[in-house]
């Protein structure tokens, strides 16, 4: 009898030990709520699950709901979902239309370990919840729209709104939302051009959704404008055209007879327009292998406004000329030389030693709309690369009267 009585105390401080022990299991899905909380037949209503994925669940959770009759049969699930990562609480909001048959329904929220949208299987389901709702018999709605989206314009004074088609209240009808501003006409009023040298002041109202105009007044432009943005300006000078400019280079600073492979010269150019009336014109001086662009051979396609940022050998320069004026023009540019690059094309502006063209030349524009406006002057040069072999055998020497001088502190060392 004591033997039985002493297994039957340690069976239930055991017992006792092992329940005092068990982790406390607290509610993962902390709340379910229905909006409205009674849903007519046939309309929208939101479900609201609050919930917590535990921070075990290193994959994260899923949050799903299911509708149930009220003997717990199902009936849909959602199309809406929820994803947790471990350790985060969220609530999640579905929507779907009520049954058409008033009564009790059951909502079910289930929180399963991993990814698992609808149609999917969790890994194990981690907390299962139930609420009970009732749905009534709602009253019948007609759509005041055609689809969702649509939008309607309409005018207020000489203002134009717009509303949008869509679900708005509980209902399952499309309904019309409340009108947004969109643009108020009186601030289109004013001068727009009709054609390139008439403006016309345009007063806008309202009609129809839209903002539209009557115009109020016409002007032409005066001679030598037209219209640009409503405002006659000025047309300015004209682009040149072939004779309008003589172009003549006047010096080349350092002159002499033979210039190093990339040495920096200086270029003056007399730039003239023999016409009437002020001309634009693009000046463009440039140092290339003789040969290049039809200077002296035609060797490639013209190519004269190169217009190219950074390049060395090439420098353009915009000038307007008033008429018959004579201005002189300054132009800084790097001869050719081993590993120049063409920017923008693919000319070999480095031919070797030889000769090669200073080039003065005014065009129109940039290429390729690059008419010739003047002839093109022409300077020739050469360019050799001096002292390259007496350098090379100074350096030798160099190296050589350094071995000499080693070696002899070696000797005086050893001595």
């Amino acid at each position: 009898m004591k033997t039985l009585q002493v297994v039957g105390a340690i069976s239930l401080v055991s017992g006792l030990f092992l329940l005092a022990f068990q982790p406390i299991k607290l509610a993962l899905i902390s709340s379910i709520s229905i909006s409205p909380s009674e849903p007519e037949t046939n309309t929208r209503y939101y479900v609201y699950v609050t919930a917590k994925c535990p921070s075990w669940a290193s994959n994260g959770c899923t949050l799903k709901a299911k509708l149930l009759d009220d003997n717990y049969q199902w009936i849909k699930t959602f199309e809406d979902y929820c994803v947790l990562p471990a350790g985060k609480t969220d609530t999640c909001e579905f929507s779907d239309i009520a049954p058409s048959e008033a009564g009790y329904y059951i909502i079910e929220a289930e929180l399963g370990k991993g990814y698992c949208p609808p149609g999917t299987s969790c890994l194990y389901t981690i907390e299962t919840k139930y609420k009970r709702f009732h749905v009534k018999a709602s009253v019948s709605c007609t759509d005041e729209c055609s689809y969702s989206g649509e939008t309607k314009y309409y005018c207020s004074g000489n203002d134009v709104y717009k509303k949008v088609c869509g679900y708005y209240d509980s209902d399952p009808c499309l309904d019309w939302s409340s009108g947004e501003f969109v643009k108020d006409c009186d601030n289109q009023d004013g001068w727009y051009c009709k054609d390139k040298y008439t403006r016309e002041y345009r007063n806008y109202y309202c009609s129809g959704g839209s903002c539209t105009y009557t115009v109020t007044k016409t002007e032409k432009c005066p001679e030598g404008y037209v219209c640009q943005n409503g405002k006659c300006v000025s047309t300015g000078p004209k682009a040149c055209s072939s004779g309008d400019i003589s172009v003549t280079i006047t010096e080349i600073s350092p002159n002499k007879d033979t210039y190093r492979p990339g040495e920096e010269v200086t270029v003056k150019v007399k730039v003239k327009n023999n016409r009437n009336y002020p001309v634009k014109t693009l000046v463009e001086v440039g140092a290339v292998p003789k040969g290049t662009w039809g200077l002296t051979i035609p060797l490639a396609t013209v190519r004269y406004g190169d217009c190219c940022e950074g390049q060395e050998n090439i420098e353009d320069a915009w000038v307007t000329l008033n008429a018959n004026e004579e201005t002189t023009l300054e132009f800084k540019i790097k001869l050719p030389y081993k590993g120049i690059k063409d920017l923008c094309y693919d000319n070999e502006y480095w031919k070797g030693e030889g000769e090669y063209v200073i080039y003065a030349v005014a065009v129109k524009d940039c290429y390729p709309n690059n008419d010739k406006c003047s002839d093109v002057d022409k300077k020739y040069i050469t360019i050799k690369e001096v002292g390259k072999l007496k350098g090379w055998a100074i350096d030798i020497n160099i190296a050589a009267g350094t071995a000499l001088l080693v070696a002899g502190i070696l000797l005086l060392l050893l001595a």
